[in-house]
């Protein structure tokens, strides 16, 4: 049993379920599974604390238990989940407790200091049939409903027998968490590096962006379009962002470095990454253990994610600088932001967003966009770089703007970062 909430817990679920299965397969007796997910419970433990949110858990398990039948279970799966066993139940019945259980929490108030709260929850019912006969299957069918209702509106029911569309994409998802997961464990990604050329300086330089690949299990790679969404959008990224920045340090840490060589590695981190403050303690505690590295270091975010959270953002990125990184603003010009914005981030780069630069021979509003923007930032000195640049034609206009950086296929393809092995970057430049 649940020791919180005295519900049976997820283990005894999982027994039962499994003896419907086997009375289904033996005598047809229909079953169903319900799961239901919560919505905005983390603003009750988050203002109310842990004793409001334990409170209101057992509150919801006792009303739970007189929205179903005696023969049917209840159960606690953990946190704010819980589930339902309808036994004997055919597919009219399972829609119709399902339902009632969504009413009742909607209806439902939780009083807590003389303050009221209201509440929904996003539930999936999956019918057991011939297709639905695992365990795995059938637990995988409502989990899916469940958060196939969350992303679509919240409080409200969904079926699996009416979510077709919808079920290859979610199961495609599961499959990529459980590559992103298997890949954190065994350390299936692999860093590349993409150069960052100069365009005025002729100065020797290293400098490039550190770029994440997965691999396929077959010597090849997955770009990161095909598995960064999910990881975002299930609350990886905190842990993919750590990954990097320790294999990227790691690295580093095997260089030999020298003085004469003007090198800097950027490394990307995530929204996710950002507003998570366990991840800022790690990033800070992490760069603190290599102070003698943190010159060579630059920290990437998107104009977009800076801007989410920027009083929170702008206290990070200061005490980075304090410990002697630099910083990036990344697709400067595609966010919601204004360029009063760059005074007020402890920027030492902005990189231009290529939908700038692809078409800037031919554009005369990018050509003014992008030259606005390098003005601007020679006045606060901030170093440009501008992406996906492809030709000539385009660098030297770049180059009569004074942009300082490009980037992009013009100069190199990303490739593995230890491509260049441990050598002295002084002799190992942009490759």
């Amino acid at each position: 049993h649940d020791e919180l909430t005295g519900l049976s817990n997820r283990r005894e679920l999982g027994n039962q379920l499994q003896q419907s299965i086997e009375n289904y397969k033996a005598s047809d007796e229909h079953f169903a599974l319900v799961m239901l997910d919560l919505d905005r419970f983390k603003l009750i433990n988050d203002s109310c604390g842990h004793a409001a949110g334990d409170m209101l858990l057992r509150s919801l398990a006792v009303k739970l238990q007189t929205v179903v039948e005696e023969k049917d279970m209840v159960a606690r799966m953990g946190g704010d989940e819980f589930a339902v066993l309808l036994r004997d139940s055919d597919a009219q019945r399972s829609d119709e407790i399902a339902e009632s259980i969504r009413s009742m929490i909607e209806e439902f108030r939780f009083i807590w200091n003389n303050e009221t709260h209201r509440f929904s929850a996003s539930i999936g019912v999956a019918q057991a049939s011939d297709e639905l006969l695992t365990l795995e299957a059938l637990t995988f069918a409502a989990d899916t409903c469940c958060l196939s209702a969350k992303r679509n509106g919240k409080n409200q029911v969904i079926n699996y027998a009416n979510v077709d569309g919808e079920v290859s994409t979610f199961r495609d998802e599961a499959e990529w968490i459980s590559r992103i997961l298997y890949a954190l464990e065994h350390d299936q990604f692999s860093l590349f590096r993409q150069t960052i050329s100069p365009v005025l300086s002729k100065q020797p330089e290293d400098h490039f962006e550190i770029l994440l690949r997965m691999e396929d299990g077959d010597g090849g790679y997955w770009p990161p379009n095909l598995f960064l969404g999910a990881a975002e959008r299930n609350d990886l990224m905190p842990e993919v962002d750590a990954w990097v920045v320790n294999k990227s340090l790691e690295w580093l840490e095997t260089q030999t470095l020298s003085e004469d060589v003007d090198f800097c590695m950027n490394i990307n981190l995530s929204g996710a990454s950002l507003s998570d403050a366990k991840f800022r303690d790690f990033l800070l505690k992490r760069i603190d253990d290599n102070k003698h590295l943190n010159r060579y270091i630059c920290f990437e975010m998107t104009e977009t994610v800076a801007m989410a959270s920027f009083a929170e953002t702008v206290a990070l990125l200061d005490k980075l600088k304090l410990q002697g990184c630099k910083v990036a603003l990344d697709d400067f010009g595609t966010g919601f932001s204004s360029l009063s914005h760059i005074r007020d981030l402890p920027l030492d780069y902005i990189k231009i967003d290529g939908t700038f630069i692809r078409d800037i021979v031919n554009n005369d509003l990018d050509q003014t966009v992008v030259k606005s923007v390098a003005d601007i930032a020679r006045v606060l000195d901030i170093k440009t770089v501008a992406e996906f640049v492809e030709d000539e034609e385009t660098l030297r206009l770049l180059e009569s703007m004074e942009i300082d950086y490009a980037q992009g296929y013009l100069f190199a393809k990303p490739e593995p970062l230890d491509a260049s092995g441990d050598s002295n970057l002084d002799s190992a430049k942009a490759a």
